[in-house]
């Protein structure tokens, strides 16, 4: 088997693609993850993002988990009971539960918004920039932001009753801390 010029040429093109592709990854990951969302940042103005769906409640003075999820997302659909089972309890109390989908579709979210919106603000980030700059890298990624607007924690993934009493425990605490 002999090699011909073009094939050594195309070769030689895809090689140099790769490595701009590799650069360019190399270059948005760690700008990116300098930019996630962390504890005791302020959370963004979420007007200024392209977010569809129920209208985007007042949230001043509100203690807020902010729930980034996908309808194709199997831990996702295990944590949406809970999240209704909390915003039923704590809503109430001055919380409010924020479910951003990251679906690129807009069907398969309003399916979910029809049956679970409810109990929970069901917003879609339709060009990205919102769980692009929280960095989100596993789903379901959550965040409770305090009433000052400041992150208090993060959780990715779920993790079934683990995660809930974790959820209870935090909610009770900022509630408790908010009534002193």
């Amino acid at each position: 088997m002999t090699l011909e010029t073009t094939d050594l040429n195309t070769d030689s093109r895809f090689f140099r693609h790769c490595g701009r592709c590799l650069l360019f990854f190399a270059l948005l990951v760690p700008a990116a993850l300098q930019s996630a969302w962390k504890t005791g940042d302020e959370v963004p103005d979420f007007g200024q993002y392209a977010l569809e769906g129920d209208p985007l409640p007042d949230l001043v003075g509100k203690i807020v988990l902010i729930d980034f999820w996908a309808t194709w997302c199997g831990p996702c659909k295990a944590s949406f009971p809970v999240m209704i089972d909390l915003a039923k309890r704590f809503g109430p109390e001055n919380f409010i539960i924020l479910a951003v989908s990251v679906d690129k579709k807009a069907a398969p979210f309003e399916v979910w918004r029809k049956r679970y919106g409810e109990h929970l603000v069901m917003l879609r980030d339709v060009d990205q920039r919102l769980v692009s700059q929280a960095a989100i890298e596993a789903m379901p990624t959550s965040f409770l932001i305090d009433p000052s607007g400041r992150i208090v924690s993060r959780h990715s993934g779920f993790h079934s009753g683990e995660t809930e009493a974790l959820y209870e425990r935090e909610i009770r605490a900022l509630l408790d801390k908010a009534t002193d």
